[in-house]
């Protein structure tokens, strides 16, 4: 396996490179300082690049995006609050592992051990500046069981696709779900659903 950091703050470097030398001994690290230095040809399913700015995977179109939708490469973004704002829904389901930059290096390990056995992680530690937005029993009370089912696994990093697979049904009626929950919460995006839900006990 191999593992590609491009991280700019040399403080998380050493953080993050500790805990893989510990965590994982035999395999290669590559700290390298922009993406033009990833070869395709060294690439392998296994390989695994950590980021600590959205742009490095997205404004390299043809040769880094592509690698991610193919999943030959699996990536783990650390970064602010901010920038994961501003990034769209559909290109931060590429993401394998989304890692706050408030999140403790625990949550790399964690990160680490769910990618490794094909899931996505999401950390859950947010910022007090994310504003979260508590829950009226009224509005969770609108909520189905189905949908709470939905909205947990959305929580969780999965996308439209995949929660029809888990769930047994078909990708249209997922849709459907999540036009509906976004309707009764007055929200519009899955980061909104993420905050409002942060600290929810859900019933059953």
């Amino acid at each position: 396996m191999n593992f590609y950091i491009l991280i700019e703050n040399l403080f998380i470097q050493e953080g993050i490179k500790a805990i893989l030398l510990n965590k994982y001994p035999a395999y290669s690290m590559h700290i390298i300082e922009e993406m033009d230095e990833l070869k395709l040809s060294a690439i392998d399913v296994n390989a695994v690049l950590i980021i600590d700015n959205p742009s490095h995977i997205f404004n390299y179109q043809p040769k880094v995006k592509n690698l991610v939708m193919k999943k030959m490469m699996k990536t783990i973004l650390i970064a602010s609050n901010l920038q994961i704002e501003q990034i769209k829904d559909r290109d931060l389901d590429l993401i394998d592992a989304l890692i706050y930059s408030n999140c403790s290096f625990h949550d790399l390990d964690e990160a680490l051990n769910n990618i490794m056995s094909g899931l996505k992680y999401r950390c859950k530690r947010l910022e007090n500046v994310f504003n979260t937005e508590s829950i009226s029993s009224e509005k969770l009370n609108l909520i189905s069981q189905r949908e709470i089912e939905i909205i947990k696994l959305v929580i969780n990093g999965k996308t439209s696709s995949e929660i029809a697979e888990q769930l047994n049904i078909s990708y249209h009626t997922v849709a459907t779900h999540r036009k509906n929950i976004n309707k009764k919460l007055d929200i519009k995006t899955a980061h909104d659903l993420t905050r409002m839900f942060l600290n929810v006990n859900f019933r059953g």
